[in-house]
């Protein structure tokens, strides 16, 4: 949510101290303690989080079904997957996008909306045509590329694993591999491992059994891994986007209502969770402030700081900054 209040003089207090600013922030109109900038977005990524995570785990499993056995084979015989193989990833990235992560997008930047579209009932934001659109298009072009080429090496890195640390035939690398599309570096390599640790178990526990058949049992087991980290994953990117999203279309809002006389200047409010999950980087920002268009110490305009963070940006107006108010 976006909150105004007037920015005056006062003693310093803990930058932890989230109830003490939201409070004192209305105590002069009268009113009880507007719902908190975390609050919103909280209630955004409740309802939207488990679909973005169904979205993503869907299109990764689409990609796993498409590609073939024989493709996953000449990669692992030439060491890296094909141009072909990565240009099809980046069409459906590019399509899940626009078709299902788009709209998201818009969704969580009208919910940071929300708090002046109940104070200004004729101020109309529309996150798609206005300022949050720049951020949508640049955003969306990085994150297709990023997650394009991180798919390609988290491949790459686990053909490289197979092939230097476990003896298996091409026919195995493809069985191994497929699973693992659309996971991150790190996971590919851990599940490599596991791979290779639950075989060489199964070998142990069964002397008398046949290499293919623990290497059979060792990629079942790998695969169903490979599912839990797939939700991981989902779950991180979708944390991530929903809450750079909203941030951003609450940026966007108050740009957009500065411009049009409805608020004056304002200065930016990092808010944390301030609980036990809350990490070191974030704790110390919580409550810390700088002008709309300055950084924060961390080199971040708002946040997210990092994958998964759960903090919000909140806006402070100057007093007697709005010289031509809005109707």
């Amino acid at each position: 949510m976006i909150r105004f209040t007037k920015a005056r003089p006062g003693p310093r207090f803990c930058s932890r101290s989230k109830d003490y600013f939201l409070n004192q922030a209305v105590k002069s109109a009268g009113r009880s303690p507007p719902a908190s900038a975390l609050d919103t977005l909280y209630r955004c990524l409740d309802e939207a989080e488990p679909r973005v995570v169904r979205f993503f785990l869907s299109l990764w499993q689409d990609q796993e079904d498409a590609v073939t056995y024989k493709e996953l084979r000449e990669a692992y015989l030439r060491g890296e997957i094909t141009n072909k193989i990565y240009e099809r990833w980046t069409y459906d990235y590019a399509r899940f996008v626009r078709e299902h992560l788009a709209r998201e997008w818009e969704i969580a930047a009208k919910a940071a909306a929300s708090d002046l579209a109940a104070r200004y009932p004729q101020f109309l934001y529309e996150p798609s045509i206005e300022a949050a659109a720049a951020y949508i298009r640049r955003h969306s072009a990085e994150l297709v590329t990023n997650v394009t080429q991180g798919q390609k090496q988290a491949i790459n890195a686990a053909i490289a694993h197979l092939t230097g640390y476990t003896a298996v035939t091409p026919d195995e690398a493809a069985y191994i591999l497929r699973p693992m599309v659309g996971l991150t570096m790190p996971q590919t390599v851990a599940n490599a491992r596991y791979f290779e640790h639950v075989r060489q178990s199964y070998l142990e526990a069964h002397p008398r059994c046949r290499p293919e058949t623990a290497s059979k049992k060792a990629a079942e087991a790998a695969a169903r891994y490979a599912g839990r980290q797939h939700r991981y994953r989902a779950q991180n990117i979708a944390r991530t986007e929903l809450a750079f999203a909203y941030n951003a279309g609450a940026y966007g809002a108050t740009k957009d209502a500065q411009e049009r006389g409805y608020i004056g200047e304002c200065v930016k409010v990092w808010v944390t969770a301030d609980d036990e999950r809350t990490c070191p980087v974030c704790g110390e920002l919580d409550g810390r402030k700088a002008s709309m268009d300055a950084l924060f110490s961390i080199g971040k305009l708002m946040p997210p700081a990092h994958p998964s963070c759960r903090c919000a940006v909140a806006f402070e107006e100057i007093e007697s900054t709005n010289l031509n108010p809005a109707p």
